[in-house]
């Protein structure tokens, strides 16, 4: 499955060059990355979405290397780049000081950014193959559904494919493989159509810490309840307007995902909470055992 146009290959062959001569790591997101896991012949996107570990004093040497390709910044979209190809890359520079501060705010036209989730952008990506010989690094999917969920809440209304691809995901997700029969799902009872939405919603708890939970049950608790603004724009975004058989026929399916999460991230508080009485009672030296319990 080639999953990138040819223009926009070239431009992400050119991106890579450079970003490698300065030592930066580059990482394909938003419905790229969707394109490289999921075979959808229906979700075209014009732009590439690159999130780049770079903080904002470096992004000039960057920009520098870009304009000498050619490449055209535009004015009043800082993070939009067009290449002498037509290609649209839309550049997002993530290094530690802006993912530390959990946004970027470019400094021409003031737009601000929300960069929540970006911390496992680079630690989790793998390697796709865009074309024979050719790859690329690209979010897993848990990653990229958790950008897609905080890209839908800071605009709900305007990031109308971010929810359509959500949706597409957890029906979608690990469909190949063995892992919708496995002993969690059966154990679980949940059916072969809501695997995925399970195996998602457990995946995403393993994840997430600090503001990103706090993000999830915000959107969780917000698409279910039909009395608020973000399920009214979910359900128009993912079926027919006007009609609420989409949005029961949504129903379990997110109800599956937002259990999932809920159950095994409330595990995981339980655990915190015994191992930080453990620690303060002296029973044991959790030092070097970062939050969430795990080794690093």
């Amino acid at each position: 499955m080639t999953w990138m146009l040819p223009e926009q290959l070239a431009a992400m062959n050119e991106l890579q060059a450079a970003c490698n001569s300065l030592g930066v790591d580059v990482v394909i997101i938003g419905a790229a990355a969707y394109r490289a896991w999921f075979d959808d012949p229906g979700r075209y996107t014009e732009d590439v979405d690159v999130a780049v570990a770079i903080d904002m004093e470096e992004f000039t040497v960057l920009t520098e290397a870009l304009t000498a390709l050619e490449w055209r910044q535009e004015a009043r979209r800082e993070h939009r780049w067009h290449t002498p190809a037509s290609a649209r890359i839309d550049l997002l520079p993530a290094g530690r000081k802006l993912r530390t501060a959990g946004r970027i705010e470019w400094p021409r036209s003031g737009m601000v950014m929300n960069l929540v989730g970006f911390e496992h952008v680079f630690a989790q990506a793998v390697t796709r193959e865009v074309s024979p010989g050719t790859a690329l690094r690209v979010v897993p999917v848990p990653v990229l559904t958790l950008l897609k969920i905080a890209s839908f809440l800071d605009s709900p209304y305007d990031r109308q494919k971010d929810a359509q691809d959500i949706l597409s995901i957890l029906a979608r997700y690990e469909i190949e493989g063995d892992r919708r029969f496995g002993a969690e799902v059966y154990d679980a009872g949940v059916d072969y159509d809501r695997a995925g939405a399970f195996l998602l919603g457990e995946d995403l708890a393993m994840l997430c810490t600090g503001a990103e939970v706090e993000l999830m049950m915000k959107f969780l608790s917000g698409v279910q309840d039909d009395t608020t603004a973000l399920s009214t724009a979910f359900a128009r975004a993912t079926g027919r307007p006007g009609s609420e058989e989409s949005r029961e026929a949504h129903r379990p399916i997110l109800a599956t995902f937002a259990a999932a999460f809920s159950r095994l991230t409330e595990r995981r508080r339980a655990l915190d909470r015994i191992a930080k009485e453990a620690f303060e009672s002296g029973l044991y030296d959790r030092t070097g055992i970062p939050e969430g319990g795990e080794d690093a």
